[in-house]
C-alpha cells in the first residue's frame, strides 16, 4: 500500500486576492459560485483563494506541477483504507466499485478483508430487490490481481459462482434476456430516481442497466477466475457477450445517444425509463458493454452541472439538485476512467478539478480517496492483471512538467514511477534503466525498482466540457380509474401534451383530462404519460391492467391449505391467510382449471410484517412450480414492521397453462439468500391474469 507513517489533515490557508498568474488553470468548468480550480488552489468568485498546506504536499508520495494535486492525493491514501473498512449502510457498494475498478492496488489485504466480511451478508447489496451483489465478484478478482494470491482466488470463485447462480434464479427474465433488479443506491441518503407508485416489487421488476452491465462484468470476472485457478463447476446459463448485447438492444436510446437508466412498467410493458444513470452509463463504458461509436455519443452528450457529471439526468420532477449529485465523488473518477478511452483532456482535467473542489468543501465525502485512485488508474494509468501491472498513462499537458510516484508497492517490489511529457501515447518505457515494449511489471519482482516513462507529447481530443442548464422531467400523472378502462387525470396540466401508453408503447394523444381505453383485443398494460414543449417525456402514470371480463381468476388458498395465523387477533380473519415459511406450511398448492391452453402471468397476494416496507434483509423468496415445472421466483418484500393485515401482490411470472387442471405449487426456498428467504409470510390468493385475445369489455 503506499502510504506515509503520518499524514495530516488538509490544512486550508485562505489568501485574500485576485487569482495570480502562476495559478495554471486545471479546468475552466465554473462552479454555480464561480469557482475556479488551479494547479495551486481553488479562486473563488470573491477573489480568495483556498490553497493546501505546503508541507503536506511536499510529504505527498505524489509529485506533480500541482501542489493541490499532490495533497489532496496524500490525504486520499490515508482515507482510503478507512473507506474498505467502514460499514456502510447501503452495503459497501461504493468501496465495492472502488476496489473493482483498480483501487484493491492502494490497499490490497484491506480490500480482500472488506469482501470477505462482505461474503457473509446474505443481504448485501440490496439483494434481492436490487443486484449491487454482483460487483463483489470484479472486485475480488481486482483484489486477486493486486495480491496473487490463489487461495484467496479459490475462495472468492466459489463465493462468485453462488452470487451469480442465486442472481439469475431469482431475476433473469429470459424472454427480455436480461436480469430484472432495481438501481443500487450507492450512500444510504441517495433518491432512487423511481416514481412514487414504484414500491419495492415494482423496483425488482425493472431491468436497471447498472445490474445488468455488473451481470455482463461479472460472469467475464468468473470465467477470468475459472481459467486462471483451473476451477471446474457449472458456468453461468448465460454469457457475458450475450447479456451486452441485449443491454445495447433493449437500454440504448438511439434517438438520445446514450443508454436509459432502466426499464419500467412490468413484464408487459417494460418502456425505457425518461432519465439516464450516468454511473450506469460509465460502467458500460469502462467494462466493454458500449461500442466505440456509443462511448463518443455518450460522452459527447452529456452535460456537466455545478462542474460535475450528475448521476442522474435530466432529474425527476420535484428533485432537488444535491439528489443527483449524491454519488458525485465516484461519478467523477468512473466518468474520467471513460472519457480518456476517447482521449477527452478536458473530461479528464474537469473531473480533477471537481474532486478537488469536493475535498475542499467537504473532506469527508470521499473525494480525496477517489482522487487518489483517478491520479493511479487514469494519470499514471495502472491497469491490474494476473501477475503483472500494466502502464498506461493519459498526462493532461499542465501536468507534462513530470510526474513521479514513490513507494508503490506491488508484491514483494516496492516501486517509484516517474512519468516526463504528456499525452497518451508512450514513446520510451524503461525498468531500472533497461527499455520494455510491454509497458507492464511482472509480480515476481522483489526489491526496489524504478519505472521511467516517457510520453510522445501528443495533443489528445480537444473537445470542452460545459454546465448545461437544469432539466426536470414533467410530473407524473395521477390518473383515477372510474372502471377497468375509464379514468380522469387528477393533476392535468395544460402546460403538457398527454399521451396513452399502451404495453409499454406511445399510443393516442389525449385532449382532455378523461382517460378511456378501448379497442384492445388482448389482457393489456395501461398507463398514462405527460409530455413537455421540448419534447422531455416523463414517467408514466401507474399501470392499470386491462383484461377482458373473466381474464382474471384468484384461488383462495384457505380453501385447500391449512389455514390461520396468530399474527392476526381476529379468527374469523385469520382464517383467511395461510401461514408460508418458517413455522407455515413448506408446499402451498391451488389448482386452476383452464378451457383451453393459455399464457398467463401469476402473482401472490400476501402479507409480510417482518420489517419496513421494502427492507431487503426481510423480503421473502418463495419458488412457483405449475404441473412440477419452475416457471421462476416471486420477491416479497416486507410492507410495514408488523403489518400483517396490510396485503399486496408479490412480483409475477410468466407461465403456461395447460387445458384442463393445472397444479400451482407455491415452495419456500430455504437453501437460497440466507435467512429471509424462507421468512413467514401470509398468503391470501393466487391471482391467475390470462392473456387472452379477446376484445376488451366496456
Amino acid at each position: 500500500m503506499i502510504g506515509l507513517r503520518h499524514l495530516l489533515p488538509l490544512a486550508a490557508a485562505m489568501a485574500v486576492g485576485a487569482c495570480t498568474d502562476r495559478h495554471e488553470h486545471i479546468s475552466a468548468v465554473y462552479e454555480s459560485d464561480g469557482c475556479l480550480v488551479s494547479l495551486t488552489g481553488i479562486t473563488k468568485a470573491d477573489g480568495s483563494v483556498w490553497m493546501p498546506d505546503d508541507s503536506l504536499a511536499a510529504a505527498s508520495p505524489l509529485a506533480s506541477p500541482s501542489p493541490l494535486i499532490d495533497a489532496v492525493f496524500a490525504d486520499g491514501i490515508s482515507r482510503f483504507g478507512m473507506m474498505l473498512a467502514s460499514d456502510s449502510s447501503c452495503g459497501g457498494l461504493e468501496a465495492d466499485m472502488a476496489v473493482a475498478v483498480g483501487g484493491s492496488l492502494l490497499d490490497p489485504d484491506g480490500a480482500v478483508a472488506m469482501l470477505r466480511r462482505q461474503a457473509c451478508q446474505t443481504d448485501f447489496g440490496g439483494w434481492p430487490i436490487s443486484e449491487g451483489a454482483l460487483l463483489w465478484i470484479p472486485a475480488a478478482w481486482s483484489a486477486f490481481c493486486a495480491t496473487s494470491d490463489t487461495v484467496w482466488l479459490r475462495e472468492a470463485y466459489g463465493v462468485a459462482q453462488d452470487i451469480i447462480a442465486r442472481s439469475l434464479e431469482v431475476g433473469w427474465d429470459s424472454s427480455l434476456g436480461l436480469l430484472r433488479g432495481s438501481m443500487p443506491a450507492w450512500s444510504g441518503e441517495q433518491q432512487l430516481p423511481y416514481p412514487r407508485w414504484a414500491d419495492a416489487v415494482r423496483r425488482f421488476e425493472s431491468v436497471s442497466l447498472t445490474a445488468n452491465v455488473a451481470l455482463a462484468e461479472a460472469i467475464a470476472a468468473l470465467e477470468r477466475m475459472r481459467a486462471v485457478a483451473d476451477a471446474g463447476g457449472e458456468c453461468p446459463a448465460v454469457g457475458a457477450s450475450y447479456v451486452r448485447r441485449r443491454v445495447n438492444s433493449l437500454l440504448w436510446d438511439p434517438s438520445r445517444g446514450r443508454y436509459s437508466a432502466y426499464l419500467y412498467g412490468g413484464r408487459l410493458m417494460d418502456m425505457q425509463a425518461p432519465v439516464t444513470d450516468n454511473i450506469g452509463q460509465a460502467m458500460a463504458m469502462i467494462w466493454g458493454v458500449a461500442s466505440e461509436p456509443m462511448v463518443s455519443s455518450v460522452l459527447s452528450r452529456t452535460g456537466y452541472i455545478r462542474g460535475m457529471v450528475p448521476d442522474l439526468y435530466p432529474l425527476m420532477a420535484g428533485m432537488k439538485v444535491e439528489a443527483a449529485l449524491t454519488g458525485a465523488p465516484m461519478m467523477q473518477t468512473l466518468w474520467a476512467m471513460a472519457a480518456v478511452m476517447d482521449s477527452r483532456e478536458e473530461s479528464l482535467l474537469a473531473a480533477i478539478a471537481s474532486l478537488c473542489r469536493l475535498h475542499a468543501s467537504e473532506p469527508e465525502s470521499g473525494a480525496s480517496s477517489w482522487l487518489a485512485l483517478l491520479v493511479m488508474r487514469v494519470v499514471f494509468g495502472i491497469g491490474l492483471q494476473p501477475a503483472t501491472i500494466g502502464f498506461h498513462p493519459s498526462v493532461p499537458q499542465c501536468l507534462g512538467g513530470g510526474l513521479s510516484l514513490n513507494g508503490l508497492r506491488y508484491g514483494d517490489a516496492v516501486v517509484d514511477v516517474a512519468i516526463k511529457g504528456f499525452g497518451n501515447r508512450v514513446a520510451r518505457f524503461e525498468i531500472d534503466g533497461v527499455p520494455s515494449v510491454t509497458y507492464n511489471i511482472a509480480d515476481s519482482l522483489s526489491g526496489y525498482h524504478k519505472v521511467e516513462i516517457l510520453m510522445a507529447n501528443n495533443t489528445m481530443t480537444e473537445v470542452g466540457v460545459e454546465d448545461v442548464g437544469l432539466q426536470w422531467c414533467p410530473p407524473t400523472p395521477e390518473v383515477v380509474w372510474r372502471s377497468m378502462s375509464s379514468g380522469r387525470i387528477a393533476d392535468y396540466s395544460v402546460s403538457l401534451d398527454y399521451y396513452m401508453v399502451v404495453n409499454g408503447l406511445r399510443d393516442v394523444r389525449l385532449t382532455s383530462p378523461e382517460v378511456s381505453v378501448s379497442g384492445l383485443v388482448s389482457t393489456s398494460v395501461a398507463a398514462v404519460v405527460g409530455v413537455a414543449d421540448d419534447g422531455l417525456s416523463g414517467f408514466c402514470s401507474m399501470p392499470r391492467f386491462c383484461v377482458p371480463r373473466g381474464a382474471v381468476s384468484r384461488y383462495e388458498v384457505e380453501e385447500c391449505n391449512r389455514s390461520g395465523t396468530d399474527l392476526v387477533r381476529d379468527r374469523r380473519t385469520s382464517r383467511r391467510y395461510v401461514e408460508s415459511g418458517r413455522g407455515g406450511l413448506a408446499d402451498i398448492k391451488v389448482t386452476a382449471t383452464e378451457s383451453d391452453e393459455v399464457d398467463c402471468l401469476i402473482d401472490i397476494c400476501y402479507a409480510n410484517g417482518n420489517g419496513s416496507a421494502g427492507l431487503p434483509s426481510a423480503t421473502a423468496l418463495r419458488r412457483v412450480t405449475v404441473n412440477g415445472e419452475d416457471v421462476g421466483m416471486v420477491v416479497m418484500p416486507p410492507r410495514g414492521g408488523g403489518w400483517w393485515l396490510s396485503t399486496g401482490y408479490s412480483s409475477s411470472v410468466r407461465a403456461r397453462l395447460r387445458k384442463g387442471s393445472n397444479d400451482i405449487v407455491l415452495s419456500v426456498v430455504d437453501n437460497l439468500g440466507g435467512s429471509s428467504a424462507a421468512d413467514l409470510v401470509l398468503v391470501d390468493n393466487v391471482r391467475v391474469i390470462r392473456l387472452t385475445d379477446e376484445l376488451l369489455q366496456q
